[in-house]
């Protein structure tokens, strides 16, 4: 993979103002170890550093992309297994993207995929203490897309809530 030059593709935000960057990029560099699929969510191992995903990825590997539930869907995860992060981007247009010399995962959930308050975390670096977490209706993914749910002002369970 000599001549590939590793980077973290520009962050922008509402407008195309910069924004600061993110621990993703600090995945570039680091060798993924394993992946984990437990029970309804996955992790991506970079020997110490952690992705923990919520929601599905999309995986591509040698131009192939395949989403959850798609034969060879794991199989085409496990296949970035010992390939090094070259680039990685974080904008509402792509969402989270982990660039490998051999493909890419993309995380770019779909409304109705939305389950949990989170979406991603990262976090276990040797060489630092922070962490991060997205969330939805948060930057890069904070495109109003769900549908709005409303609450009764009163509750069957309490009924002298006013």
């Amino acid at each position: 993979m000599a001549g590939l030059a590793a980077a973290a593709l520009p962050l922008t935000g509402a407008g195309g103002l910069a924004m600061p960057d993110s621990l993703l990029s600090a995945l570039i560099g680091q060798e993924l170890g394993s992946v984990v699929f437990v029970r309804d969510y996955l992790q991506l191992d970079f020997d110490g550093p952690r992705l923990t995903l919520f929601v599905w990825p999309q995986v591509s590997v040698d131009s192939t992309v395949h989403s959850m539930g798609d034969p060879g869907y794991r199989d085409t995860l496990c296949a970035l297994i010992g390939h090094t992060v070259l680039t990685t981007a974080e904008s509402p247009d792509a969402g989270l993207v982990v660039g490998f010399g051999r493909g890419s995962v993309t995380l770019k959930p779909e409304p109705s995929h939305l389950e949990g308050l989170e979406i991603a975390m990262l976090g276990g670096f040797t060489d630092r203490e922070d962490w991060m977490v997205w969330r939805p209706d948060e930057y890069p993914f904070d495109a109003p897309k769900r549908p709005l749910h409303l609450y009764p002002a009163r509750s069957p369970a309490f009924p002298d809530q006013r």
